[in-house]
């Protein structure tokens, strides 16, 4: 989906500039930071300067995690810098599609 959402944004010619990453990292897999890094931005085909928000979330010890071992890689977030416009824009054709779809 992050393939997607990136090649889509590419299509609607968002800047490279406007768009960051932030990743989330368990605090208890902070020495895998730099190992996360480097998995992302090769799954995402993106420079890995690109990966330099990085957040640490605390542990819930009663919280029994599914994602853990090899498969976890912490959480990707991906933002665009001033996405009112793209937003609206998103908006206007969501309503349109919708509106389409409708049988009268």
């Amino acid at each position: 989906m992050l393939k997607v959402f990136l090649s889509w944004l590419d299509d609607l010619r968002i800047s490279e500039e406007s768009i960051y990453f932030e990743l989330y990292v368990h605090t208890n897999r902070r020495s895998d930071i730099p190992t996360f890094r480097k998995w992302w931005a090769r799954k995402l085909s993106i420079p890995l300067a690109k990966l330099n928000r990085i957040y640490l979330k605390k542990g819930n010890p009663a919280t029994n995690r599914t994602n853990v071992g090899d498969l976890y890689h912490g959480l990707l977030r991906i933002k665009v810098n001033a996405s009112t416009t793209l937003n609206r824009r998103v908006d206007g054709w969501i309503e349109g599609i919708v509106a389409s779809c409708r049988v009268v």
